[in-house]
């Protein structure tokens, strides 16, 4: 039986990847594929926030909306550094 910091790092070499998948999705604008990334993102999220680990430097996608109320990718590096990818993401 695999140890909690060993669940711990297996998933947040998981939830990386995803991420960065999902920034290629998003630069090719796969939508489908971005769709069905964000799901096993969001997963992976959950599980991570569960066994306790913090997020704030490794959670390098965020969602917000702008001001006309479309959602907005943000893909950010550091938590003081972000940039833009995406100006909005269709809702299907």
């Amino acid at each position: 039986m695999p140890s909690n910091a060993e669940i711990a790092k297996d998933t947040i070499e998981q939830f990386k990847k995803i991420q960065d998948y999902m920034i290629l999705a998003k630069e090719e604008n796969a939508v489908k594929t971005y769709d069905r990334l964000k799901r096993e993102y969001l997963s992976l999220k959950a599980l991570l926030n569960v066994i306790g680990v913090n997020l704030i430097d490794i959670d390098t996608v965020k969602e917000q909306q702008n001001q006309q109320g479309r959602k907005c990718v943000i893909f950010t590096t550091l938590p003081a550094l972000t940039f833009f990818i995406s100006a909005s993401i269709r809702n299907g």
